[in-house]
């Protein structure tokens, strides 16, 4: 495969919707930048690669290609700055919990991680206590979950805040299972004329 076929592969695999055939497609895409030993495009298409998996339901998928692109980030910080992974770093720890082969030390070690990194690119700390919020939730920690999710409510927004559709989102899951159904249903209600 050469570059320019390469381009038109990741060209059609970003015009597609979240799906395996869009991953698979990114993936192949990997292997020819790989073979052309191109650094910068393998990066590239890899960032592209954690998207793809984590919004079409194939983390492991994610996980593996956003592993290789922060060693790279590690290695190489002026060429692949760590700034650029950031939002994608949210959503490979988010997804951690559904994996149960990886231990909980594992788990708050990168949540810990992703805070270090936040605080070394100057950003809030919204992003973490929501992240924390909901690892805390998925793994069954309900008293942590509910204050990470007081401590969440109280940061200030920030570059790294998820937008107001998934914060209400969050809100509304926070109240469900609190079993505060109406105020949930009512925050529903009003919160997505406002969103």
């Amino acid at each position: 495969m050469d570059r320019e076929q390469l381009d038109q592969l990741v060209a059609q695999a970003r015009g597609m919707a979240y799906s395996p055939t869009k991953v698979a497609l990114l993936e192949e895409a990997v292997q020819g930048a790989d073979a052309l030993q191109d650094l910068d495009l393998a990066f590239a298409v890899r960032v592209h690669l954690v998207d793809a998996g984590v919004f079409s339901g194939m983390a492991e998928r994610a996980l593996v290609a956003f592993a290789w692109c922060l060693a790279q980030s590690d290695r190489d910080p002026e060429r692949f700055p760590q700034a650029r992974l950031l939002w994608e770093y949210k959503w490979i720890v988010n997804k951690l919990p559904d994996f149960p082969t990886i231990p909980r030390g594992k788990i708050r070690a990168m949540e810990e991680d992703y805070h270090a990194r936040l605080k070394r690119e100057g950003q809030g700390l919204r992003s973490l206590y929501k992240l924390l919020m909901d690892n805390a939730n998925s793994m069954g920690y309900r008293r942590a979950g509910i204050e990470y999710e007081k401590t969440w409510r109280r940061a200030r927004r920030d570059d790294m805040s998820d937008c107001a559709a998934c914060d209400l989102d969050a809100e509304v899951a926070a109240l469900n299972r609190a079993g505060r159904y109406r105020e949930a249903l009512w925050k529903a209600q009003i919160g997505r004329a406002h969103v």
